[in-house]
């Protein structure tokens, strides 16, 4: 991935930080957690996804495109595991590995 003329980590951090996230909440939770990678660019001026783009790492424009592509995804989770991954995600111990 380039911003402007120089390459980014941005994909590969996001596939990492995804993979970290679905184990530690899948730990917490005794479940597993679907977590997809997502890189979000704020303030850009022009995007390009070139070939489509990566197919595990969903890359967007802008928060407005998060919001779409958030609501078009539909439920995942059942609204009592959401309050279940939620009461784990805020717990600091979760967190740490």
């Amino acid at each position: 991935m380039m911003v402007g003329a120089t390459k980014v980590d941005y994909l590969r951090n996001s596939r990492h930080e995804a993979k970290r996230a679905r184990t530690l909440l899948a730990t917490a939770c005794g479940r597993h957690v679907p977590v997809h990678a997502v890189v979000v660019f704020v303030g850009a001026k022009d995007f390009t996804v070139r070939n489509g783009g990566p197919k595990d790492v969903t890359v967007l424009p802008n928060v407005k495109a998060l919001r779409r592509w958030l609501r078009r995804r539909g439920r995942v989770l059942s609204p009592e595991q959401v309050v279940d991954v939620h009461a784990a995600a805020r717990r600091p111990n979760t967190w740490r590995s």
